[in-house]
């Protein structure tokens, strides 16, 4: 049997689970509750009473106390349901690749799992631990997910990110913020109690208690009164950590990159020991701007990393002291993805290249942008071919708009993916050079795209070469193509053939395309079977395409079949499309009757469209009702 993952709360030391350690003592102060402790209580409850998965994700500034703040709702957990619960933390799973494996399958009840410094988790799009934790949350089983991250961060992974993304997907909805600084009533709270959180609040006059408590201000205050020295270092520190380096730095790296910070005249024979000495040094039992860490390396404290002093684009030094000790490729990528977009592709290049060689692809294809946009065309294309498809699509496109075609198309034959020779067939029938579009197509068809193959079927069919069309879309029936059994079945259907067109319909439904339940919906409702043509548009709405049931509706509607019509309709609606609906309220003289339909299921637009027909009918408390709606739902019409 397994052994479950995690080590049972009680038996765990704060401090090793990254809680700060607070000034001049090592035991933690007491523990003042903020709103925002009352909200992770209250979701920490909700996984009690329902024994389901929940996150939530602290978001605040460095020294915050997020940590902390996470460790009490553990101890919480613990004290209701005393030693069922465990701590654990995914960066334990050795191969990080198999860190969603685990947490989507391995991770037991009562489980507090604790990602602190959530962007190393979940920092990337690929990240193994977001994939996890979407099959985590589907499952019945009590876990609380505790995670923290900086505003900025924040912002970068859910705000900004696309709409499919998985992080996205995991994070939105889960943050509690937790402010920089203490209320006047909270500080007076502080100083009736621990005596170093009473000091804290005495002294930390801009409310910002906890990062005097955690010894963070006395960080910020070494780094600004820091001598040339140690300035330098940390200064090189904090620039490295802003263009994308992570916060630990071998004692090379330091050297190399601060010699760039320093004027001549402070480089004594022992500047580098002398400043990193001062960096180092702790304060009040508290580490300094740069803690040292086995082997051969130094933390930068967090405060100074997210609030340290930003500069210029940072002196070449930094750039070169890079190269050497960085081995990640998925950093190298990072530090040189930055120094191409700042215009600094000198400094780029051997960043990029050294992630090419350890294989990343991403790095490969950027480093084949810039070597092609330094003249070096030949280069550009074997390293974009190593890329991949995307690569060679963005070289092709290149070569296509300066009017090298030829060089486009030849490039194009080379990439292994004959996705690349359909892109580029398309630009040239876009241009009107159908021959060359052909061509392209055809070698790709001859190197088995089915998909290729059906592209040259519609072609011929657009241009009205109907028999060609369809002996072409045979072939790709006959390679396995499920779209191309639709569109072949809507060849027949149109030249009067419903028996094979329902049996081409019948296949490609199948086969698993689901715009082929529309066809067969579509030839049932001619040969008047209703019912049946019904079923299998419901069908189709429930796997994600509703056009057959809004096919349907307009079918009944010219029918003069209005119940029928607005029957379907409403299942549309109940199944999220409301365009039916809105559809048929712009036909119908009960038109803002239904729209009101559209609007109690939910339609945004519905309630938009009510509060202009009302408002322009001279009724301004129905119009600021249903703007009022509208706006609770996300929508606030004007």
């Amino acid at each position: 049997m397994t052994a479950p993952l995690g080590t049972p709360i009680a038996d765990c030391d704060p401090l090793a689970w990254r809680v700060r350690r607070a000034i001049d003592q090592p035991e933690l102060p007491a523990y003042l509750p903020r709103p925002h402790d009352d909200r992770l209580r209250a979701t920490a409850d909700e996984v009690l009473r329902t024994g389901t998965a929940r996150i939530v994700t602290l978001v605040g500034g460095a020294a915050t106390g997020k940590t902390r703040a996470c460790w009490e709702v553990a101890r919480y957990l613990d004290r209701r349901q005393p030693g069922r619960w465990r701590l654990w933390d995914p960066g334990e799973i050795p191969e990080w690749d198999h860190a969603g494996d685990a947490i989507a399958n391995r991770v037991d009840g009562h489980t507090v799992m604790w990602i602190d410094e959530a962007r190393y988790h979940l920092g990337f799009e690929s990240s193994p631990v977001a994939t996890g934790l979407l099959a985590l949350l589907r499952r019945a089983r009590p876990v609380l997910v505790l995670a923290t991250m900086w505003p900025a961060h924040w912002d970068t992974l859910v705000q900004r990110a696309q709409p499919w993304s998985r992080v996205r997907a995991v994070l939105t909805g889960t943050a509690v913020p937790v402010p920089e600084t203490f209320t006047a009533t909270e500080r007076a709270a502080a100083a009736d109690g621990d005596p170093r959180l009473a000091e804290a609040a005495a002294t930390a006059t801009d409310g910002r208690v906890i990062q005097y408590l955690a010894g963070a201000t006395g960080q910020e205050q070494r780094h600004r009164d820091a001598p040339p020295a140690a300035r330098a270092i940390l200064d090189a520190a904090v620039d490295a950590c802003r263009v994308g380096h992570v916060p630990r730095f071998s004692t090379t790296l330091l050297r190399v990159a601060a010699a760039g910070y320093l004027d001549p005249e402070h480089r004594t024979a022992t500047w580098f020991d002398d400043g990193l000495a001062y960096a180092s040094e702790g304060h009040r039992g508290v580490d300094g701007p740069l803690t040292p860490v086995a082997p051969d390396g130094y933390l930068l404290a967090d405060t100074l990393e997210e609030n340290g002093p930003t500069g210029p684009y940072p002196p070449g030094t930094l750039w070169r002291a890079f190269v050497g000790p960085t081995t990640d490729p998925h950093l190298l990528h990072t530090l040189g993805r930055y120094a191409a977009a700042h215009g600094h592709p000198e400094h780029a290049v051997p960043l990029l290249a050294k992630a090419s060689g350890a294989g990343h692809a991403a790095a490969t294809a950027l480093l084949a942008d810039l070597r092609d946009r330094a003249g070096h065309h030949t280069l550009a294309e074997h390293l974009a071919l190593r890329a991949g498809p995307d690569a060679v699509l963005a070289l092709a496109d290149r070569r296509y708009r300066s009017g090298d075609r030829d060089a486009a198309r030849t490039l194009a034959a080379q990439a292994t993916d004959t996705r690349v020779l359909r892109q580029v067939s398309w630009w040239h029938e876009r241009d009107g050079d159908k021959a060359g579009a052909d061509a392209l197509l055809r070698q790709a068809a001859d190197r088995g795209d089915a998909e290729a193959v059906r592209l040259r079927a519609l072609r011929r069919h657009l241009d009205g070469d109907h028999d060609a069309a369809e002996a072409l879309y045979r072939q790709a029936v006959d390679r396995g193509h499920a779209g191309a059994l639709r569109e072949l079945a809507a060849m027949r259907e149109l030249a009067g053939d419903d028996v094979e067109a329902e049996a081409l319909f019948r296949r490609g439904a199948d086969a698993g395309d689901v715009r082929a339940l529309g066809g067969l919906a579509r030839l049932l409702d001619r040969a008047g079977d209703a019912e049946g043509a019904r079923a299998l548009a419901l069908e189709a709405a429930d796997r994600g395409d509703s056009m057959p049931l809004a096919a349907l509706v307009s079918t009944r509607h010219h029918a003069d079949d209005r119940d029928g019509a607005l029957a379907l309709a409403l299942l549309a609606a109940d199944r999220g499309d409301f365009r039916p609906l809105h559809t048929l309220a712009d036909l119908r003289p009960d038109g803002e009757e239904l729209l009101r339909l559209a609007a109690d299921r939910g339609s945004v637009d519905a309630l938009a469209d009510l509060a202009a027909l009302r408002r322009a009918a001279g009724d301004a408390v129905g119009a600021d009702t249903y703007a009022l709606r509208a706006a609770e739902l996300g929508d606030a019409p004007t």
